[in-house]
This record gives C-alpha cells, sequence and structure tokens, in this order.
C-alpha cells in the first residue's frame, strides 16, 4: 500500500523527494500500525483500496491489456480478503467507466468503442467475478450474523454511539482533505489550477467516506475511523496530507520573493516526516488492552494451566503468543480449549479441535461451571460487552477471568 500511494505521489509531483518515500507516511498511523500485523483481513483490504485509488487516477485507455489484465487481477486477489472492499471495487469501476467512455464532444454512453470496452473487461471482469462470489456469500452466510441484534460491530454504528464518528480525532483526519476542497472550489485562480491534478483523488476520497456513512445509516458496517472496520476511509484521509504539501510547495514554487521558503521547506517537511516515521517504526509495540493476556504473563510458565476461553478471545491470545506478551511459553496452546454458542464450522481451524463445548447463547452460567470444573479447567477466560469509563463512550469486549481452583 506504501509503494502503491508513493507512485501516485511520483505521478504528480516527481520533482520532490518527499513524493518518493510519500507512502510511508501511513507508518505514522498507531491505527494502521497495530492492524499491519494481520495481513489477510486488513493489509489486502488496505491493499485493494489504494490500487484502486491508484487507478482512479493513474489509468488510462491506452494502457495495453496485459496490463490492465495484472492490474485487474491485482484488484480482485485483494478484494476477496473482505466483504467491505466491494465498496472501493464498484467506486473504481465507475470512475474509470466515467473516464473511459465519457467525452463531452460525444455524449451518447449507448455508443461505446469497442477497444475501450475491452480493456475495461479486462480490468474489471476478475473483480466482477469475485464481487459476485462475495454478494452469494453474503446472502448465503453471512448476512444473518451481521445483522443480528448482538453483532459486536453494530455498538459502533453512528445511531448506537454518535460519538464513535463525530470527534476531534475524526475531525483531524479530515482537515487535509477540507483544506484541499477548499483551495480547489475557493474562486482563487492560482490554487484551483494547481490543485486541479488532485480532483480524481479528492472525488474518490469524498465519494468512499460519502459512501461508507451511507452504509453506517443504513446500520450494516460502522465508519468509526477509529478502529478496525474502515481502515481504508483512514488510510486515504491520512495520505491526503500529501498532495496538500506538495500542493503548498508548487505554490512556494512559483513565488520569487519567497527563495528561503522554496529551498528550505521540503527538505525540512521532509526530514521531519522520515524522522517521525523512523520513531515510530523503532518504539511502536502492539499491546492488547485485553487484561486476560496481562494477567496470563504473570503466571509461572511452568506447569501450564488448564485454560477454558470464549471464542472470540482466540484472536487476542493467538497474536500473544506469536507476536506478544505470550511468546516464552508457546507450550501453553495445547492446554487452552474453547467454548461458544455453536460448533465451529471451518475446516481445519485449530479452534474446532480444541473445542470443548456449546455454552447456550455464549455465555456461562452454574451448569457450565459445574462442567468446567468436571473437565479440571483451572481458568475461564469469559468475553463480555463493556462501555469504557471516564469520558470514552466506546462499547467494547472485555474479559473476565473465572478461576476455578
Amino acid at each position: 500500500s506504501c509503494l502503491t500511494l508513493t507512485l501516485l505521489a511520483r505521478k504528480w509531483a516527481p520533482q520532490y523527494l518527499l513524493s518518493s518515500v510519500a507512502g510511508l507516511i501511513l507508518m505514522l498511523s498507531p491505527l494502521l500500525c497495530h492492524y499491519a500485523f494481520e495481513i489477510r483481513p486488513y493489509m489486502l483490504e488496505l491493499l485493494h483500496c489504494t490500487l484502486a485509488v491508484y487507478l482512479v487516477c493513474c489509468c488510462e485507455a491506452s494502457w495495453s491489456r496485459k496490463k490492465l489484465l495484472l492490474f485487474g487481477l491485482a484488484l480482485a486477489f485483494s478484494m476477496a480478503s473482505r466483504y467491505s472492499s466491494i465498496f472501493p471495487a464498484i467506486l473504481c469501476a465507475s470512475f474509470l467507466a466515467f473516464k473511459f467512455f465519457y467525452h463531452p464532444e460525444n455524449p451518447n454512453l449507448f455508443v461505446i468503442d469497442e477497444v475501450k470496452l475491452t480493456r475495461f473487461l479486462f480490468l474489471f471482469v476478475p473483480s466482477f467475478v469475485i464481487g459476485t462470489a462475495i454478494v452469494v456469500l453474503m446472502a448465503a452466510k453471512q448476512w444473518q450474523v451481521a445483522t443480528s441484534s448482538n453483532a459486536y460491530h453494530l455498538m459502533f454504528l453512528i445511531y448506537s454511539n454518535p460519538s464513535e464518528v463525530f470527534n476531534w480525532f475524526t475531525a483531524l483526519l479530515w482537515l487535509p482533505m477540507l483544506i484541499l476542497l477548499t483551495m480547489r472550489l475557493l474562486p482563487l485562480k492560482i490554487f484551483s489550477e494547481l490543485a486541479r491534478k488532485y480532483d480524481l483523488f479528492i472525488g474518490f476520497v469524498l465519494a468512499l467516506n460519502i459512501l461508507r456513512i451511507l452504509v453506517d445509516l443504513g446500520r450494516f458496517i460502522p465508519y468509526s475511523l477509529m478502529f478496525r472496520f474502515n481502515l481504508p476511509c483512514h488510510t486515504l484521509l491520512v495520505f491526503s496530507w500529501v498532495p496538500l504539501l506538495l500542493l503548498f510547495f508548487e505554490y512556494c514554487s512559483l513565488q520569487p520573493n519567497r527563495s528561503a521558503c522554496r529551498k528550505l521547506l521540503p527538505p525540512i517537511i521532509l526530514v521531519a516526516m522520515v524522522l517521525g516515521i523512523l520513531y515510530h517504526s523503532f518504539f511502536f509495540t502492539r499491546n492488547d488492552p485485553d487484561p486476560s493476556v496481562s494477567y496470563l504473563q504473570k503466571l509461572s510458565i511452568d506447569p501450564p494451566p488448564k485454560i477454558l476461553s470464549a471464542i472470540n478471545i482466540y484472536p487476542a491470545l493467538r497474536y500473544s503468543f506469536e507476536y506478544g506478551s505470550l511468546q516464552d511459553r508457546p507450550h501453553w496452546r495445547d492446554h487452552i480449549y474453547f467454548y461458544g454458542n455453536q460448533y465451529p464450522k471451518q475446516k481445519d481451524w485449530s479452534v474446532k479441535k480444541k473445542f470443548a463445548f456449546i455454552a447456550s447463547g455464549g455465555e456461562m452460567n452454574e451448569v457450565y461451571y459445574r462442567l468446567a470444573q468436571y473437565k479440571h479447567f483451572n481458568l475461564i477466560l469469559e468475553s463480555r460487552n463493556y462501555l469504557l469509563g471516564g469520558t470514552s463512550k466506546r462499547p467494547g469486549l472485555s474479559t473476565v477471568i473465572v478461576k476455578l481452583d
């Protein structure tokens, strides 16, 4: 994703060194760094979005079929990682259809150039196949789960929790995009002309954010920019600082009386950004706030306790054993079992092999506690909904640790 956005910045303004490292600005985001470890669901979704915006800004009908097919396969492959990737895909296809087929001198949309149509299909037929599969899977398996009244992500909707969207963090993320939009629309000729090259980028980012807000208002997927549900919009808004800075550099270069600003400002900003990236890269740690992990870390390594865990705590435990504070006790994983409201259906999933029993409603009660004691478990990690304390109203899941011995 960093490389894709860097290529986009170099297309806009290759004369500035900032363009050659522009994509690395994503590494300044703690949220993106936190989920960078999860390649399949989140980073491939991010790659799909950055490929989509790159194609919208750079793709031409004159590209060869081979090149278009290569991008089309990459777009389709990354799209398959997550259902929400269908939104950037739809926008990408819409923008490029307009770019390929609309011409002011020939406004009849029903007369389409066959060569351009062939190239358009080379680019988007793979994504159409994957998109159809996503819709079928959503209708067949995931829709009821995603829209059930107790679905975790529904707690982050604007309807359920307005402060998840209307906050100072979201306003700060939107700041560079709003400045770009203002410079483009205000009757200031020099800024308007310099910002014209960013029109497609601005249009795509605005369209994607508006679409995701509408989906949130429809009570399907949260728009929240502070959590994992909307990393593509978060990423593009973070990257919006790059075109804004490039626009400012170009404006300074046209001011002959400000030679110091023209010569010193670009390297100063570049050095500041690189230092920030290096600092964040070396000192960033992926700490999971789940209290069960810190509690388990305090226990002696041997003998390993026999643990019964709620099935939705599995990701936190897994990453703690692979990357986090429980790396020093890998043999514990053989002593962890799981419970949930239904038997896991995924084939060859490690949780399926270690599934202890079904708990009705996914919650423990006196009967299940006795069953856990009968099976000689030492600890139970229960997952329960809660609201963060203090000034935050953010919903979440906390772990209640039950000692049976």
